[in-house]
């Protein structure tokens, strides 16, 4: 609609200037301009979509805005009195060039533009193409008194090719959008694998390596963020992968964009935090608060709940922003089951050892749950130190060690490791106590970043989770140094990243700012810097032409012929009163200037003062100037 609304506008504003607007004599450095302004308002537009992020949809609306290339040079045409562009405008390093001036006529590429920049999104409608074509080769036909009857079979059949070409450019879009959706998935897939089953040891490692802001978070004034934000929760570990465990998936009701994830929101005392996430499109995993109730103001078509309460909405923007409600014991995890007290066999011996050593059991029989929580915490912190996956030895290429051999290398040989370590150790080590417990991948939140917090990719980090009392607890075995030292390693270029970040996040909260009123205030805003502009181009026109006009109102003829007449007249002889100017140059042998000479009477005497023919005598009589020996005879 909106498109179809600015086709609309540019069809009455051309009839407009053609009606209204007497026609004007242009320079080159005008019709520059406006070639200008339509490559400027293409490039907005690209611009526009990628700062969305929006990969995948930039080919159509591109190719919908072509004809926006080609519409200023339209206009010019219309506004001028030769009615045709300079073929310069197209070439930026053939503009300062002293050739001969080549014009044409964008008419006709602006109509076959706007066939294809239609017809490429329309390869759906077979009826497009054959009611585009019969009323083209109708209308061909009614102006047979006009064409030669080769000019009308090449241009019916230039039609066709362009309409042709439109249907088989929308079918190779499809093909590509599909390729590079399969494509993107696939890269997203390295991002230790949100979307599937499994998570592989070393993944979240890798994630660590990138500075990349990936969410932002601004907590409620005076009030402190959640420490961690989770995604999904593993139940099954086994050869280096933890698995999420079995569950079915639960839609989420939508009440005036307040998603309910738990009962009972209305009944306890909540705390509420912005997040501000982007995404690809389609289905996109939300990093929340374990207690997370309820979700205020996201924008999504769909939202569910699934195993390893993985919160998953399906969404069309690629930028999200919305208010999470969090408070009390709640979780969004299932209640425990048999997988979260299994240790699988190759794990058992070097787990065993440790939970003997610790006497783990003893202390959950004795003493409880959050004594066996503590006493494995203390062990992790007091014994063993964070090492990042980069520097980790065990994680060299080529290195293929089983699960139970890397377990045992942390537990008993190197005692370092990062939070995927800490984190499968705490797991298992829980379970071989006789308790419920999940491994959990997420993010922590501690950069602060003014009013916000600041999440990176090296903020990707791995946790337990216990189930005690009927609640899931939080066990984050990982000495807190972590996050100091995976800072160490960021890049130089960090700054410079987060200030373009900077900017493209203020670009699009404005952009996908739910504020109608603030929203039509920035476009009023943009509408009218567009219109000033192109006053601006126009006005420049007109005050080149008022300039060139003389007292009587006629346009000066600021000419190189004057001059050139007077080297001839010392160099040849004198132009003797009443002798015509063609006589006067044969008379001197220099006849090959009668063309010029007709060409400076007829703009000097009212003939055709167009668009830069002027410009174009004086660079024709330059070079006559350079060819001809003009120095006085002696």
């Amino acid at each position: 609609m909106g498109t179809l609304l600015l086709a609309v506008l540019m069809g009455f504003g051309l009839v407009a200037l053609l009606l209204f607007l007497p026609k004007k004599t242009l320079t080159l450095r005008s019709y520059y301009q406006f070639g200008d302004l339509g490559v400027l308002a293409v490039l907005a537009i690209a611009a526009w979509y990628w700062l969305d992020d929006a990969v995948l949809r930039i080919t159509y609306p591109t190719i919908q805005m072509l004809p926006l290339v080609l519409f200023p040079l339209l206009v010019a045409q219309s506004m001028s009195q030769k009615q045709k562009i300079p073929l310069a405008t197209f070439y930026i390093w053939r503009r300062k060039s002293e050739g001969e001036t080549q014009w044409m006529d964008v008419t006709w590429p602006f109509v076959l533009l706007c066939l294809f920049s239609a017809g490429a999104l329309k390869a759906d409608n077979q009826i497009y193409f054959v009611a585009v074509i019969a009323v083209m080769w109708v209308w061909l036909l009614l102006q047979r008194g006009q064409f030669y009857l080769q000019q009308l079979i090449a241009a019916g059949l230039m039609f066709v090719v362009v309409v042709s070409l439109a249907f088989g450019v929308h079918l190779l879009m499809l093909d590509m959008q599909q390729r590079l959706t399969d494509g993107m998935n696939a890269w997203l897939q390295g991002r230790y694998d949100q979307a599937s089953q499994y998570s592989s040891m070393g993944e979240v490692g890798r994630e660590k390596l990138s500075d990349d802001i990936v969410l932002r978070v601004k907590p409620a004034t005076g009030a402190l963020p959640p420490k961690l934000l989770s995604l999904k929760s593993y139940q099954h570990y086994t050869n280096n992968d933890w698995f999420v465990g079995s569950g079915s998936e639960v839609s989420i009701d939508n009440e005036q964009r307040l998603w309910l994830l738990q009962q009972g929101v209305e009944h306890v005392e909540q705390q509420r935090v912005r997040i501000f996430q982007q995404s690809q499109g389609g289905e996109a995993d939300l990093a929340l608060p374990s207690n997370a109730l309820a979700l205020d103001g996201l924008v999504a078509t769909y939202l569910s709940v699934g195993a390893g309460g993985r919160v998953k909405a399906l969404v069309k923007r690629p930028f999200l922003a919305y208010d999470v409600l969090y408070a009390g014991d709640g979780s969004l995890q299932a209640v425990p089951d048999k997988a979260d007290l299994f240790v699988a066999k190759a794990e058992q011996e070097v787990i065993g050892q440790v939970a003997t050593q610790l006497q783990l059991q003893r202390i959950y029989q004795n003493q409880g749950a959050n004594a066996v929580v503590q006493t494995i915490h203390q062990y992790l912190y007091q014994n063993f130190t964070y090492l990042s996956w980069e520097d980790n030895p065990a994680n060299k290429p080529g290195l293929n060690q089983s699960s139970a051999e890397k377990l045992s290398d942390f537990l008993w040989v190197s005692k370092a490791g990062h939070c995927e370590y800490f984190a499968t150790a705490a797991t298992l080590l829980l379970r071989a106590a006789g308790m419920p417990a999940r491994y959990v991948l997420g993010y922590a939140v501690n950069e602060k970043d003014g009013e916000m917090y600041v999440v990176r990719g090296r903020d990707a980090h791995a946790w337990a989770i216990a189930y005690i009392d009927g609640k899931w607890n939080t066990l984050d075995a990982t000495p807190p140094d972590w996050l100091a030292l995976e800072s160490v390693s960021q890049s130089w270029l960090q700054p410079i990243n987060d200030w373009f970040s900077s900017l493209k996040f203020e670009y699009q909260q404005w952009r996908y700012n739910d504020d109608k009123i603030a929203n039509w205030i920035w476009y009023t805003l943009l509408l009218l810097l567009f219109s000033l502009l192109a006053w601006r181009t126009l006005r420049r026109v007109e005050i080149e032409d008022e300039g060139k006009k003389g007292k009587d109102g006629q346009v000066k003829i600021i000419s190189e012929w004057p001059q050139l007449e007077a080297e001839l007249s010392a160099r040849f002889a004198p132009r003797l009163p009443g002798e015509l100017l063609q006589d006067w140059l044969c008379r001197i042998e220099q006849s090959e200037l009668i063309p010029l000479a007709k060409m400076y009477c007829w703009l000097r005497f009212g003939g055709d003062r167009a668009d830069n023919a002027l410009d174009e005598l004086n660079q024709r009589i330059g070079k006559v100037r350079q060819l001809i020996d003009l120095a006085p005879k002696k």
